[in-house]
């Protein structure tokens, strides 16, 4: 069972990123109208970066933490090193 505070976390998380999506929908498609639309290049860039960051952050974590270490940020959040392994499941059944 989640725990309120997650739920809550994950739809504002979701309809803040559903605004920020219809807002740039609508934004490149007047700069399309304009023709003031960007080459997609440095929108690579932007996302390569954003990769990279990501790699940084969990990179410093593993560094930083040993496996299970818990530091409380909130009363309510706690930065966890956990690793996880993923299972692919499919969605239908397996025949044989």
């Amino acid at each position: 069972m989640h725990f309120p505070g997650d739920v809550l976390a994950g739809w504002g998380l979701g309809l803040g990123c559903t605004v920020l999506s219809r807002w740039l929908i609508s934004f490149a498609t007047a700069a399309r109208a304009k023709g003031l639309l960007a080459p997609a290049l440095p929108w690579y860039g932007v996302a390569a970066a954003a990769v990279a960051a990501d790699q940084a952050a969990k990179l410093s974590i593993e560094r930083a933490f040993v496996y299970g270490k818990q530091v409380e940020i909130t009363p309510f959040f706690n930065l966890v090193h956990v690793l996880r392994v993923l299972i692919q499941l499919s969605g239908g059944s397996r025949r044989s």
